[in-house]
């Protein structure tokens, strides 16, 4: 089983009252992290129920707060215990189920498992509020997936690993960026099951998310959008061309990218601008696909990636997932920069209202002079920020530009930024 870091903080999370929401894309994993939780507890002598909402009897009895809150006395009457519910997106109404029973202060842990898009998700947190805390389960990072390719679990083995052996990774980062992190597919060794895994996943999130969850009629114009975002991944989206290209409606078209968003498929960043140079570009986002794999199976191209013109985009859509994730973090968004003269900084990480932007440029190249390029330098005298980093091969070193300092670093140093 691969270890997932997001394991750790749950724990961290399991004596406290509030609600404990586990939630994210299909086939990452959240019932496989259920059943742990639920085992360790088990271990620890703790009386345990788990519940599985897809189930038509588990659903029957949580059909209301009353009917459930007597179906759980009746087996463990008033006394402390730990309610594990999966896939709860089958009972809409179990926001306001879970508020009613969390406010009577009976001594019940709730841990919840949710297959949702975010607007649900959003619809959870605004019922709950402060009696909720949401943990989102994605796809494996490629630190997670080299753990359980190398067995080094330990912060420093890992460092280790990535300074002294640098044609093993790349051989993992190009199978990481082939077929992606999906569970499943990391601990299959046959490609050709790989790819059928990932069939499999994007079929089920055809039917179950977009068809029937959210009611879109046009999957088959729906799946086209998709396929033209994951051949235009960084670079700039122009939304008339996309849907004359799909040949659907503009308001479609944007509906259909909010679902991908929404579902854990795309992610779209955005410019930023100052609001008052007109030489930058303020529309025109960027699109990265949440998983590589599934990017690469909507175009067929899960061989083609070793091709610079394929490889070099895949590992720009790596890093922008990994940046996404410490973004989140530490309350902050991923844009990135462009100039209608051609100058780009492929990414910026910003607080709100583009407060202390961290300028962020990934180099193909070994670069060992210390230099900056100049759209990083035009960056730099344009928004003055503090810090600035220049991702490299593998060389590291600083150097101060006006005031702001300029950290150089391999690329394997984003992969540990947990660390």
């Amino acid at each position: 089983m691969i270890r997932r870091d997001i394991l750790w903080k749950i724990r961290a999370s399991l004596w406290l009252k509030e609600i404990i929401l586990v939630t994210g894309p299909r086939s990452v994993g959240k019932t496989t992290l259920l059943t742990v939780l639920k085992n360790e507890l088990k271990h620890d002598w703790k009386d345990i129920i788990f519940l599985s909402l897809d189930d038509e009897k588990d659903l029957w009895n949580f059909r209301s707060a009353l009917w459930f809150t007597g179906y759980i006395t009746g087996i463990i009457g008033r006394k402390p215990c730990t309610i594990i519910i999966d896939n709860i997106e089958h009972q809409k109404d179990v926001a306001h189920i879970l508020r009613e029973i969390y406010d009577t202060d009976l001594p019940y842990k709730f841990i919840l498992g949710s297959t949702s898009d975010k607007w649900l998700i959003g619809g959870l947190n605004e019922i709950l509020g402060p009696r909720m805390k949401t943990f989102e389960l994605k796809t494996c990072s490629f630190k997670e997936f080299l753990q359980y390719k190398t067995g080094y679990y330990e912060p420093g083995a890992l460092i280790n690993f990535f300074k002294n052996h640098a044609s093993p990774i790349q051989d993992y980062l190009l199978e990481f960026m082939a077929f992606g992190g999906y569970p499943d597919i990391i601990m299959e060794d046959s490609h050709d099951k790989k790819r059928e895994l990932i069939k499999q996943i994007y079929k089920k999130h055809i039917e179950k998310d977009v068809s029937h969850g959210l009611a879109v009629r046009r999957t088959d114009a729906y799946k086209q959008v998709n396929a033209i975002l994951a051949n235009n991944i960084q670079h700039p989206l122009t939304y008339k061309h996309i849907a004359l290209e799909a040949n659907i409606t503009f308001p479609t078209l944007k509906q259909y990218i909010q679902i991908g968003e929404a579902t854990y498929i795309t992610n779209i960043l955005s410019p930023i601008s100052s609001g008052d140079n007109t030489n930058e570009i303020t529309k025109s986002p960027l699109v990265y696909f949440a998983d590589t794999g599934l990017r690469n199976y909507l175009i067929h191209t899960f061989w083609d990636i070793h091709r610079a013109q394929n490889e070099f985009p895949l590992f720009k859509n790596t890093i922008a997932n990994i940046l996404l994730d410490f973004g989140k973090k530490n309350e902050k968004e991923l844009h990135f920069w462009k100039t209608k003269q051609g100058a780009e900084v492929d990414f910026v990480l910003a607080g709100k209202n583009n407060t202390a932007p961290l300028p962020i440029e990934i180099s193909q190249h070994a670069r060992t002079n210390g230099d900056i390029t100049r759209s990083m330098r035009w960056f730099i005298d344009r928004y003055n920020p503090p810090l600035a980093w220049v991702i490299t091969p593998k060389y590291e070193w600083t150097i101060t530009v006006n005031k702001t300092l300029v950290r150089f670093m391999p690329y394997w140093y984003l992969f540990l930024l947990d660390n």
